[in-house]
C-alpha cells in the first residue's frame, strides 16, 4: 500500500528521511521538501519510492545514466552546492555529538570524548635503523 510522506532532511546515507509517528522511515532518492508516495518496506525502516508528487528546487539531472542502478552515488539528483551543505551539516552533527560541543546523543546522554586517563603512560621508540630500513 502505497502512502504520501513528506521528506524532512538527508540521512547520512543520502537517503531522504521522512519523520513519522513510528520514528525515522529512510526513502533513498527522495531529497528534502519533496512530497512523495513511497511503499514502506517489510523492516518498517526503509522505503522505496514510488512517485515525486512535489519536487524540491534542490532536485536536478543525474549526469550519470547508472545513477540508481550501481549505487556508487548516493545524492548524484541533488544540486551540487546543496550536497556540500548537507555534508557539512553532517560533519558538524558529528563533531558536535563526538567532540563534546554541548550537544546530546538521541537518548539524551552527553556524548563527548574524554580522552583523560585513556592514553597509556609509556611510549613506543623505534631505533633509527629500524625507521630507515
Amino acid at each position: 500500500m502505497a502512502i504520501e510522506v513528506e521528506i524532512d532532511r538527508l540521512g547520512a546515507q543520502g537517503d531522504g528521511v521522512a519523520e513519522t509517528p513510528d520514528g525515522p522511515l529512510f526513502v533513498p532518492f527522495a531529497l528534502p521538501g519533496e512530497r512523495v508516495r513511497i511503499e514502506v518496506d517489510a523492516d518498517g525502516k526503509t522505503a522505496t519510492l514510488v512517485d515525486v508528487l512535489a519536487r524540491s528546487p534542490d532536485r536536478v539531472d543525474p549526469v550519470c545514466p547508472h545513477f540508481g542502478i550501481c549505487g556508487g552515488c548516493a545524492t548524484q539528483h541533488l544540486d551540487g552546492r546543496t550536497q556540500v551543505a548537507a555534508k557539512q551539516r553532517g560533519l558538524d552533527e558529528v563533531h558536535g555529538i563526538y567532540f563534546g560541543d554541548g550537544a546530546t546523543s538521541s537518548n539524551g546522554f552527553h556524548s563527548g570524548l574524554n580522552f583523560a586517563g585513556v592514553l597509556p603512560r609509556w611510549t613506543v621508540r623505534a631505533r633509527w635503523s629500524e625507521v630507515l630500513w
